[in-house]
């Protein structure tokens, strides 16, 4: 199911229950979605990837910004701040990622060094990108 279908499903069930003006949309939509999400699990069977759902809401008890995200039957609340080190956190994991293939790669590749040295050279590496990430100002 599209996001697309999810949201009209979500018009058409909060119209039908005379909830047109009643917010938040998002609840009901996040409810929709892990529904979904959940319904996918098949026992056994191939597994779609879960959905994270992120939606920004106001907080009823002090009015403040907040970032509500839902998986699977789980959910959570950020502040901004927390939500944009994640993100980086998130944005600087991928890098990671990338390099270390394109290390491990090169190494057993190019210059055809054994796999079990090349992991242990991979390990260096991250254990040199991490104290350097502690040295950062960024968040690590």
């Amino acid at each position: 199911m599209t996001h697309e279908q999810i949201d009209n499903l979500v018009k058409d069930i909060r119209r039908m229950c005379g909830l047109e003006h009643a917010p938040p949309t998002s609840v009901l939509r996040s409810l929709v979605r892990n529904a979904v999400a959940l319904a996918r699990l098949k026992p056994g069977g191939p597994q779609e990837p879960m959905i994270i759902d992120i939606a920004s809401i106001v907080s009823a008890r002090d009015n403040s910004p907040v970032i509500q995200m839902s998986w699977g039957d789980q959910q959570g609340q950020l502040s901004p701040g927390e939500a944009r080190d994640h993100a980086e956190r998130l944005r600087r994991a991928a890098d990671a990622a990338e390099s270390d293939a394109f290390l491990f790669h090169f190494l057993t590749t190019e210059t055809g060094l054994d796999p079990d040295k090349a992991s242990w050279m991979l390990h260096s590496f991250r254990e040199f990108r991490e104290e350097r990430a502690r040295k950062d100002y960024l968040p690590r």
